[in-house]
């Protein structure tokens, strides 16, 4: 039977809820289990994982799976020693990892700008060094722009600038998730206030798309697309989320409403650019199983490409919609298995 180690942040005991991962893989014909980072011992080639027994965790020492997937959720956590050494380590020997590595929103950014195709759906993005001319230089043909960590997550690190009657509004969530709003007479103090609050982090600065519904809080909708076992792309769901009035991004983990949108009423054009990327992202970045994908529209009409995640959070996700979405990425991985031995 093959086996399929899933790596995972979560303190041990795990909650009973990841025991359904175990069952929806016995069903297939798939051995399932889980593991912490730095549960490997690579002088032994074992591991020590975490099985569900049928009634409680259990932790054993055992051998290697076939194929690693990757469910590490805080960023610090897969940029660890423990987790980058466990990662590296399966790649030296041959072992797959699916969704290996948190996105560089720059290196997304760059990837699909490679692609003719996409270019139009992008917002104008450019790596900032935290010069106040660059950030003004860009504010002059933009009115509205928005700072971002390139390696930022749960919408922390994002901030919304604007130059509103002679001063500069700033708006957004620093590193800690605490909610920033300030007026500032100089681009000066605008970028002295982000170097602090950001700690001179890798940053990029995008133009600011206007997204904002009838109410005039910010909108766009997440499609979250997963690989078959033909190897294709498709649509697991797709959500419209809002973001809470005191946030200028539509962030789940920053209090966003969002709304589970049936087949029918998913946008056409929208879902095809989505597949799209998800296929040009998986063909440069890596091996990818799942993607999450935030699409808006101005109102022009225009679609924008605005975020893109290799994790995500299970959470609001209906109960049938979450086990589809638990079921996919082990019947892709036992595929990826079986076709390789």
């Amino acid at each position: 039977m093959p086996v399929l180690g899933i790596l995972t942040d979560h303190p041990y005991p795990l909650p009973r809820s990841f025991a359904r991962f175990c069952s929806l893989g016995e069903k297939i014909g798939l051995e399932v289990y889980f593991f912490l980072p730095g549960a490997v011992d690579w002088k032994s080639g074992r591991l020590w994982a975490i099985l569900w027994n049928g009634t409680t965790w259990i932790r054993e020492w055992v051998v290697l799976p076939d194929m690693i997937y990757n469910q590490v959720k805080y960023r610090h956590i897969a940029n660890s020693h423990f987790c980058l050494r466990d990662l590296h380590g399966f790649q030296n020997r041959s072992i797959p990892v699916l969704n290996p590595y948190y996105f560089d929103r720059w290196a997304v950014h760059q990837t699909l700008f490679e692609k003719v195709c996409l270019r139009p759906y992008l917002p104008e993005t450019i790596c900032w060094d935290y010069r106040h001319d660059s950030l003004s230089h860009f504010l002059t043909q933009h009115t509205t722009l928005f700072v971002k960590l390139r390696h930022g997550s749960k919408s922390r690190g994002i901030f919304r600038l604007r130059y509103h009657q002679g001063a500069y509004e700033l708006k957004g969530l620093n590193r800690s998730g605490r909610i920033h709003t300030g007026m500032y007479d100089t681009i000066e103090k605008v970028v002295a206030y982000l170097q602090k609050s950001l700690a001179k982090e890798l940053c990029l600065i995008q133009r600011g798309i206007a997204i904002e519904d009838e109410k005039g809080y910010r909108s766009d909708t997440r499609f979250l697309l997963q690989r078959s076992t033909s190897e294709e792309w498709e649509v697991t769901c797709a959500y419209r989320k809002t973001a809470s009035p005191r946030h200028v991004v539509t962030g789940l983990a920053s209090g966003a409403i969002h709304e589970f949108l049936p087949d029918h009423a998913r946008d056409v054009h929208a879902t095809s650019l989505a597949v799209q990327t998800a296929d040009q992202l998986a063909k440069n970045i890596g091996p990818l199983c799942e993607i999450t994908l935030d699409i808006g529209r101005d109102p022009e009409g225009r679609l924008f490409l605005l975020e893109a995640d290799a994790h995500y959070s299970r959470q609001p996700l209906p109960r049938k919609i979450r086990i589809l979405s638990m079921s996919k990425p082990l019947l892709y991985a036992k595929h990826i298995i079986c076709s390789q031995t």
